[in-house]
């Protein structure tokens, strides 16, 4: 609930591992609902839902609130773990595009491989961010070991 006001001391969105389990139990219209929360809320600066087997549907509802325009201010964001495919990863990625906060991108170990369409979104979030805002080029990202090459070969 105290995502959902808004509340200025909750600046991170970690689950405990008890919670995780509760989370996956949920039917994903729920998770979805869960996640939209999260829109128009400028505090939370770190986002941490890792290994809660999201699918695309959760990615689109968090893509709305990462969204520059929706209020996000997204530091740090880790979906490791998760069941993102293309079109969900596309969806974040392009919410991305307008991110100036961002600084870490985890999406290691997902169900399926990240797919090359996801590889190249995210290098050209890259090359775009650095061309607007120097301090991007501290942004990692760790996805695969293409992506990797890519951070390291623009930082």
């Amino acid at each position: 609930m105290r995502i959902a006001t808004h509340d200025t001391s909750m600046t991170s969105l970690d689950f405990t591992a008890a919670l995780q389990q509760e989370f996956i139990r949920w039917p994903e219209p729920r998770q979805v609902a869960a996640l939209a929360l999260l829109i128009g809320n400028p505090y939370v600066t770190v986002i941490n839902l890792s290994g809660l087997t999201l699918p695309d549907a959760g990615a689109s509802a968090l893509a709305a609130a990462l969204h520059a325009d929706a209020g996000g201010r997204v530091e740090v964001l880790n979906l490791e773990r998760n069941d993102l495919r293309e079109p969900g990863l596309l969806n974040i990625v392009g919410a991305l595009q307008s991110n100036t906060t961002l600084r870490e991108l985890r999406l290691t170990d997902q169900r399926t491989a990240v797919s090359t369409a996801v590889e190249m979104a995210l290098a050209e979030m890259l090359d775009k961010a650095l061309a607007t805002a120097a301090a991007l080029s501290s942004l990692k990202i760790v996805a695969s070991p293409v992506a990797h090459n890519l951070v390291h070969a623009v930082t």
